[in-house]
């Protein structure tokens, strides 16, 4: 009988171990979540603290990644002039969400716009926390008409890259609900190119949906319909043309240049970071997500901009003096045919003690 139970027992002891171990699995499951990655907010304009902010200017916000269009809503991004909430309407397209008041604002007057952890991305994660900034309106509207400043391919270009994406830099920042594939367009001839059209910072993307032909002359337009953030047109619609060649290209973009440069010491407390690359980028793809500032472990709340051949990281807050700091731009960040860098590219600097100070390679 005694040696029955003793059998009996030694029988239930694989069960038993087997239970405590996926009881173990499970738990762990529990308190040990797969990493998240927030979504941030790489860009506002106006930017925080501005002043003389024109009275007929709407409120932009660009993000690090798409987000998900039907949480940035009039309840998520909100813009208010003391404990009055100002009435206006919120769009959102490509990385960009707009809100418009519905009248001009107030002159000389302090303002706080809010995103609040309402808004999320297209895989559900918020915002880590409601992201506010300030600006003050000066006494008029604008009526200057924003201007391009500056194309990629540029007009007469021949033996352009058949997987080249189209770019157009604007001197000021747009309504990016205003740059559509009706307002940004490329044909051949009389033939439309299917594709689709993005906009971030300064610059619209007009990517083609496959590679262009070898060998022929497109036309690239964007007309009046395009507006800027107070709502200024075009003077007249923008035309150029470039000749493609036979090829596609595949050669990976570089850092050709940073400042400050890798191991600069003394660098200035309220110094930006920029880097400049030896093609036109996707701008699109450098954002807060592709080019980060961090101290150690600690990730240094930045806003991210891109124009021409040049990314510029601004540090919310002034550096700290006398110390190290790590910058590092990834290999999501793009150029116009759709090539990576080939590595992260990775470089340091220290700071001074003051701002404005002149810094020097070590």
């Amino acid at each position: 009988m005694y040696l029955k139970k003793n059998y009996l027992l030694m029988g239930l002891i694989p069960l038993v171990l087997s239970i405590i171990i996926m009881s173990c699995e499970q738990r762990l499951g529990v308190v040990s979540p797969p990493s998240i990655s927030a979504p941030l907010v790489s860009a506002t304009n106006p930017g925080n603290a501005a002043i003389g902010v024109p009275i007929n200017q709407k409120i932009a916000a660009t993000f690090s990644v798409p987000m998900d269009a039907t949480t940035i809503t009039t309840a998520t991004f909100t813009l208010r002039q003391g404990n009055t909430a100002v009435a206006g309407f919120v769009s959102y397209t490509g990385v960009t969400a707009i809100f418009a008041p519905s009248t001009n604002l107030e002159p000389n007057t302090a303002y706080t716009a809010m995103l609040t952890r309402g808004a999320k991305d297209t895989e559900a994660n918020a915002l880590v926390n409601n992201y506010m900034w300030t600006f003050t309106t000066g006494e008029n509207a604008v009526l200057v008409l924003p201007t391009i400043s500056s194309t990629a391919p540029a007009n007469s270009a021949t033996n352009v890259a058949l997987n080249q994406k189209v770019a157009a830099t604007f001197s000021t920042t747009m309504d990016a609900t205003t740059i559509t594939s009706s307002t940004f367009t490329l044909t051949h001839g009389s033939t439309s190119v299917s594709g689709f059209v993005s906009y971030t910072g300064t610059t619209a993307l007009f990517s083609p949906a496959v590679n262009l032909e070898p060998n022929t002359l497109y036309t690239a337009t964007i007309t009046t319909g395009a507006e800027d953030l107070a709502g200024n047109a075009l003077a007249s619609d923008n035309v150029w043309l470039f000749t493609t060649g036979a090829t596609v290209v595949n050669t990976a973009p570089l850092v050709s240049s940073t400042d400050p440069a890798n191991a600069a010491v003394g660098v200035a407390l309220n110094q930006k970071i920029s880097a400049n690359f030896s093609t036109g980028m996707n701008a699109t793809t450098v954002t807060a997500a592709t080019f980060t500032l961090t101290q150690g472990t600690e990730a240094i709340s930045s806003f991210v901009s891109y124009s021409g051949t040049t990314a510029l990281l601004a540090p919310a807050n002034n550096l700290l003096p006398n110390t190290t700091y790590n910058v590092t731009i990834t290999t999501g960040a793009e150029d116009l045919a759709g090539n990576a860098l080939a590595a992260n590219y990775a470089w340091s600097f220290t700071t001074g003690t003051a701002t404005g100070s002149l810094h020097r390679p070590r």
